[in-house]
C-alpha cells in the first residue's frame, strides 16, 4: 500500500495582513501561536483524512518582493518566512520592510491511502 502525504500551506486569509502595528514598544505579545480552530475529518471505513488548523502569529517584515507578492517574515520565535501573499490581501502595496503584522495561517494536512 503507498501512503501519500500531502502538506498544504494555505495562503493568507484576506484579513492576514489587515492588522499593522508599528512603533518600538508595546505590550508583551505571547511567543507561541494561538490556535484558534482545529478541524479533523476521517470518514469511517476509509483510509486518510483531513485536518486543517487555523492560528494566529505576530512577525515583523523583513523584507518585500513586490513583484512575485512575497513577504518574508520573521516570528517571535526566531524563525523566518517567506509568506506567497494572493490577491486577498488588498493592502499588499501598503506592506514595507520592519511593519509588525499579526496574520491568521491557515495549515491543512491531507491524508490519503492509493490501492496498490
Amino acid at each position: 500500500m503507498k501512503h501519500k502525504l500531502t502538506h498544504h500551506w494555505l495562503h493568507l486569509l484576506p484579513a492576514a495582513l489587515l492588522t499593522f502595528t508599528t512603533g518600538c514598544s508595546g505590550p508583551k505579545v505571547e511567543t507561541t501561536p494561538k490556535v484558534v480552530t482545529t478541524v479533523t475529518v476521517v470518514q469511517p471505513g476509509v483510509a486518510g483524512g483531513f485536518k486543517v488548523n487555523t492560528h494566529q502569529e505576530t512577525a515583523t517584515v523583513t523584507a518585500v518582493d513586490k513583484a512575485a507578492r512575497k513577504v518574508t517574515l520573521l516570528k517571535e520565535d526566531g524563525t523566518k518566512s517567506v509568506i506567497t501573499c494572493g490577491p486577498e490581501v488588498v493592502n499588499f502595496a501598503q506592506i514595507e520592510k520592519g511593519d509588525r503584522i499579526v496574520a491568521t495561517l491557515t495549515e491543512r494536512l491531507v491524508v490519503f491511502v492509493r490501492p496498490p
